[in-house]
């Protein structure tokens, strides 16, 4: 199998796993605050880990890692840093979920985070993604922010960056 079907492959489980992790946290609408969590997911020859832990300098702040494993060989990893309020961090799991289902459904590449842009009229905010030039599922880096639409002030922002090791 080549390198770029394998990585096909291996985003969309990553996709499923990151869509099926977000559903089981989305169940409580309840305010998140960050912890230290593991999310494990498994399909024939893949598993997923998504392991992240509070920040020491600041309530909010939640960094984290995504790897991906085929046969027991680790072959892709995300790290990610981010800064959300415990009222806005379900929305951008909501998001996020959304994302995942679209990136099941087409393959798109959005930088494993969210739409490049989406408005929340009813919320009165703002959600961008901004993948950096040249990225795609092998190499990338990238950040999202949420935004009152009346305000150029980020409320929220999530820094990532991650490759394959193959």
């Amino acid at each position: 199998m080549m390198i770029r079907d394998l990585l096909r492959e291996a985003q969309q489980h990553l996709a499923a796993a990151m869509f099926e992790s977000l559903s089981v946290c989305l169940a409580s609408e309840a305010p998140v605050k960050p912890k230290a969590k593991q999310f494990t997911y498994q399909n024939g020859r893949f598993k997923i880990i998504d392991s992240s832990r509070p920040s020491f300098m600041t309530l909010h702040q939640l960094r984290g890692m995504t790897s991906i494993w085929c046969n027991d060989r680790l072959i892709w990893v995300m790290q990610y840093a981010e800064d959300y309020s415990d009222e806005d961090r379900p929305l951008i799991r909501r998001i996020l979920r959304m994302s995942h289902r679209e990136i099941l459904r087409t393959g798109e590449f959005f930088g494993v985070r969210g739409p490049w842009q989406r408005v929340l009229p009813s919320q009165s905010l703002v959600y961008r993604n901004v993948v950096h030039e040249h990225s795609d599922f092998g190499q990338f880096s990238g950040h999202e922010s949420l935004r009152s639409s009346d305000s150029p002030l980020e409320r929220g922002r999530c820094d990532y960056w991650g490759s394959a090791l193959i």
